[in-house]
């Protein structure tokens, strides 16, 4: 299904739930590629997203299922219905509005973002399970699809090769292992009912809590989060009981996880970069795709 029909069959859902009347606005995304990835429009006090084609239905279910129930409704947002809903050959889910984030440096909620990161990782999986985390599936996806036989798809290629197995999803992560969003970063906090939750489910799971640190560590090493902002964060999480990258942790010879965040944080780069790359001309600024690609060029000359 192309985008105008695509978005006026989520309109037509929304619908169902807002009223007849209600406007149907679509929501931009950085990564925002109707056919190749999540769609999402707003209609009244509505969102409705289709997710990325290929999206296991089962997965999907098992994932909005343990966002409406305890103990993860605490810190995620929950869905309207549990049932994924098929339409024009996508899978759609239905969420209560939430105000985003604003894009404002003085008014970024870094405590409250890492208080509720925290919660996350110290609750107990829901009684029917979670699928494994998807953070390092969707990296190898993006890196994947890129095919554009230059020096660009050359540079992500050589950085790609640096990631640990586990990073690329090619073996078992390292333990401990803990409910993980999977592709944690400030976009995905909303305002609601007084509170702040956590959106999208596509990647929630059990894997290493290190993940959800991955984007913000690669926006850190990009200097777009500066260092006072990523070391407030960790203090604000480490404050509130979260487990990863404690000081104490980890391993004898790493003892507070760092090599695994260097892990996660190529794999971030990477996939970022590939992304950008590969998408249609004009879908993202020339000057971040430079960034990310010179970021690969220095992950490839330093493999450990």
């Amino acid at each position: 299904m192309t985008e105008a029909p695509l978005l006026d069959a989520l309109g037509g859902v929304g619908r169902r739930y807002a009223g007849p009347d209600a406007d149907v606005v679509p929501l931009p995304r950085a990564d925002q590629r109707p056919a190749a990835g999540a769609v999402l429009v707003r209609c009244g006090a509505v969102v409705v997203k289709a997710h990325a084609p290929g999206t296991d239905r089962a997965a999907l279910r098992v994932r909005l299922a343990a966002a409406a129930g305890t103990p993860l409704a605490e810190v995620l947002l929950a869905p309207l219905e549990t049932e994924p809903i098929a339409v024009g050959g996508r899978l759609v889910s239905v969420w209560p509005y939430g105000r985003p984030v604003a894009v404002d440096p003085a008014r970024v909620p870094w405590v409250e973002a890492a208080t509720l990161l925290a919660r996350l990782h110290t609750l107990t999986p829901p009684a029917g399970g979670l699928p494994a985390c998807g953070a390092a599936r969707r990296s190898a996806d993006n890196v994947g699809a890129l095919r554009d036989g230059g020096r660009a798809q050359a540079v992500v290629a050589a950085a790609w090769r640096t990631v640990p197995d586990w990073a690329r999803g090619d073996a078992a992560p390292p333990g401990p292992l803990t409910v993980v969003h999977g592709d944690w970063h400030l976009g995905q906090l909303v305002a609601r009912d007084g509170g702040w939750r956590l959106i999208d489910v596509d990647d929630l799971g059990v894997g290493p809590p290190v993940w959800d640190f991955a984007r913000l560590a690669a926006l850190r090493a990009l200097g777009v989060v500066l260092e006072d902002e990523f070391r407030g964060f960790l203090d604000a999480y480490w404050a509130a009981g979260g487990p990863a990258l404690r000081p104490g942790g980890g391993t004898a010879e790493d003892p507070a996880g760092w090599t695994a965040l260097d892990a996660v944080t190529r794999a971030a780069v990477v996939s970022m970069a590939a992304k950008r790359a590969g998408a249609p001309a004009g879908g993202y600024p020339d000057a971040l795709e430079g960034h990310l690609l010179r970021a690969c060029a220095q992950i490839a000359a330093c493999p450990t």
